[in-house]
This record gives C-alpha cells, sequence and structure tokens, in this order.
C-alpha cells in the first residue's frame, strides 16, 4: 500500500515539474531615448522611459512602465477567463498598487482586438473607447479614440512594410485635417524581419530612438 502511495506521488510530482517546464516565460524589454542631432547626423542620447512586458506562453501577464531613473510609473496587469488565450480586461495600477483605471476588451473572430474601453478606476466611469482597424495581415492601420459619448476625437493612421514594421504614423482630427505625423526609420532587425531598433522621425528630425531587448 505504502508503495502504490509513494509511486503515485512521484508520478504527481513528475507530471507536476513536466507541465512547469512547458510553461515558456519572456520579458521584453522597450527603451525609448532621446536623439542628439547636429544638423545631418544624430545618435541615441539619454533615456526618456522604459517598460517591460511580461509573457507566458506567448500571453500577455503585464507590463511595468518606468521613469528614466528606473522608479516605477505604473503596471498594467491583464486578466483571461478560462482557456481563453485573450485578455478579456486589463487593470492599470500607480506605483503604491491603487488602481487607477482599467480596460475592457473585445475582439473579432480572428482574434484582433477591435474596442479598448477605458473606466475610471474610483468609480467606474467611463472615460473613453478605442477602436481598430485592420489590415489582411492582422496588422493595425488605424485607431480611434472617441469619448464617453461615442463621439470620435482623434484618428490615429499607420503605413506599414511588408513584416508588419510600423513605417509611418498620422495623427488627424475628424475633419480629415492633418496634426502630426512621425516616420520611423528601422537600424536594426531580427531574423524575421521585425524592428529591433529605429528611430522616430518628426518634421524631417529624428526626435525618438526605439529599443527592444
Amino acid at each position: 500500500m505504502k508503495k502504490g502511495i509513494i509511486a503515485f506521488v512521484t508520478v504527481a510530482f513528475i507530471a507536476m515539474v513536466s507541465c512547469k517546464k512547458d510553461n515558456k516565460s519572456e520579458i521584453v524589454t522597450l527603451e525609448i531615448y532621446t536623439v542628439q542631432t547636429d544638423g545631418e547626423n544624430f545618435a541615441p542620447d539619454t533615456m526618456a522611459y522604459y517598460e517591460t512586458t511580461h509573457k507566458t506562453d506567448n500571453m500577455i501577464q503585464k507590463t511595468e512602465y518606468y521613469y528614466s531613473n528606473g522608479n516605477l510609473k505604473g503596471i498594467e496587469k491583464y486578466h483571461y477567463k478560462n482557456a481563453d488565450t485573450l485578455p478579456y480586461e486589463s487593470k492599470y495600477y500607480g506605483p503604491d498598487d491603487k488602481l487607477l483605471s482599467y480596460y475592457v476588451l473585445s475582439y473579432d473572430k480572428k482574434g484582433n482586438k477591435m474596442m479598448s474601453a477605458a473606466y475610471d478606476g474610483s468609480n467606474d466611469e467611463l472615460l473613453r473607447r478605442e477602436t481598430f482597424d485592420y489590415d489582411n495581415g492582422g496588422h493595425v492601420t488605424a485607431k480611434r479614440i472617441k469619448n464617453a459619448n461615442d463621439e470620435t476625437q482623434r484618428i490615429y493612421t499607420f503605413t506599414r512594410d511588408s513584416k508588419g514594421n510600423e513605417l509611418t504614423m498620422n495623427v488627424v482630427n475628424v475633419d480629415g485635417s492633418l496634426v502630426a505625423t512621425e516616420r520611423y526609420q528601422i537600424t536594426k532587425q531580427d531574423e524575421n524581419g521585425k524592428w529591433i531598433e529605429k528611430y522616430g522621425i518628426v518634421n524631417d528630425v529624428p526626435k525618438t530612438f526605439h529599443v527592444k531587448k
């Protein structure tokens, strides 16, 4: 009888260890730097801020936002239902772990995020909605910012290369007038052609330098 119990416990322990090994954890860090320029030459200067995104089995768990000095600005935590692989909600906390806001997320049949509704964490008041358009490759081509009355306030449009990397971002008013444009110059890519390092350029002047690690 004791041998049976020992054998059962051993098998259960091995199974538990095997399950843990199957869980693939990943942390991606995004660093944003200001740019120093002297006309034609430019280079990364000081860090403006950075963020770390934590994933398990390719499912995002949380994103931590930091000031350049390393102090925590806030944490966004993602929540899932049952066996869903897409989060239905995220909650944003301040550095004191106080809930500041939360977001209710919805998707289409392809798994593309179609809407994010933002609520005040203190009183559940609807603050705004964001809706998204996609191309055939599942890349965002437009994002619309709407107020609590579902009125569009601002539109962001994106152009991309064949790998899905952003080439330009345009900010426009609801009447179609252009507010701002930023284009991106990719300086380093991974083996899949996805950007690792790039400059953000406004009015032909490099303003930011982005690094993924």
